[in-house]
């Protein structure tokens, strides 16, 4: 998937040795430029220096592909406590008490002048629809094995500073930064509805069984709010327009879902009327 504002982000990036809030080195660490040399460089005092380690450590859970560092073994036992209580032991989403944190983070980097290269942060909700029924045909496991495909599909087609949150059972919010583009510009609401459709597809799921992998049609309800710089939308407000657009989204696919499924009853019983008697099979 092609991201809008592609480019130099650390350009983008304030100069560590020119910031002077300590907000802006959490927003530094959260962004996923930080390292640890940056902290260590700092001159911060020591609780300060662990609670930037602990954002570090947060942000890197989801990057899974970025390379750890030769750490001490007090900062081991601190990266550890924080992936088991900043993420979803099943998915390694991060869970939703950090939702509000980074979420606020975002929204100061986009209303703050002096921050330029932020130009809007979108916000999906999304769950599975009928997982219920899949667990009940199929097996929880494969409820599971569905969600862990949901994921990693997910992974596949975002990137490592954007942020996912398990809020329970099959809801997740997406968070997606998008920076300004000086020559290409991307209608926040068309390129998050690209990744809700890029999400609504055939998956290969495993049953666990020798029955082997099963196609599964997973279809996915999303609802989109969208924070442009200058707009001061607050986090509350964001989170409260995905929700309540994805619940609408959701009853809608639904409705869609059974009036298709009526009129292919329909179809069963019509042809079903026009078999002739004396034939065991249906007419053509």
């Amino acid at each position: 998937m092609k991201f809008p504002g592609e480019g130099n982000v650390e350009a983008r990036v304030p100069d560590p040795a020119k910031i002077k809030q300590f907000w802006e080195w959490k927003d530094l660490m959260m962004s996923g430029v930080g390292t640890l040399e940056n902290i260590e460089n700092s001159g911060l005092p020591k609780e300060k220096k662990l609670e930037l380690y602990k954002l570090l450590t947060q942000r890197q859970a989801w990057d899974l592909g970025t390379a750890r560092e030769t750490i001490s073994s007090q900062r081991k036992d601190l990266e550890r406590a924080e992936i088991e209580s900043g993420t979803d032991s099943m998915t390694g989403a991060l869970n939703r008490k950090y939702l509000s944190q980074i979420m606020e983070s975002l929204l100061r980097q986009l209303n703050n002048p002096e921050s330029p290269g932020l130009g809007a942060v979108v916000v999906i909700s999304f769950d599975l629809d009928e997982l219920k029924e899949l667990n009940d045909s199929m097996g929880h496991h494969v409820g599971d094995e569905a969600i862990h495909t949901l994921i990693g599909h997910i992974a596949e087609i975002t990137r490592s500073r954007d942020h996912l949150f398990r809020l329970g059972g099959d809801e997740f919010t997406l968070v997606i930064p998008l920076h300004d583009a000086p020559h290409k510009k991307t209608e926040p609401f068309t390129f998050a509805g690209s990744i809700i459709d890029e999400l609504n597809r055939d998956f290969l799921v495993d049953r666990g069984s020798d029955s082997g992998r099963d196609m599964v049609r997973l279809h996915v309800s999303g609802g989109i709010a969208v924070a442009k710089r200058g707009t001061a939308k607050t986090f509350d407000e964001l989170f409260k327009e995905a929700d309540e657009n994805m619940y609408r989204n959701k009853r809608q696919s639904r409705d869609r879902r059974e009036a298709e499924r009526g009129a292919e009853r329909r179809k069963g019983a019509e042809r079903g009327r026009k078999i002739d008697p004396g034939q065991t099979e249906f007419s053509p």
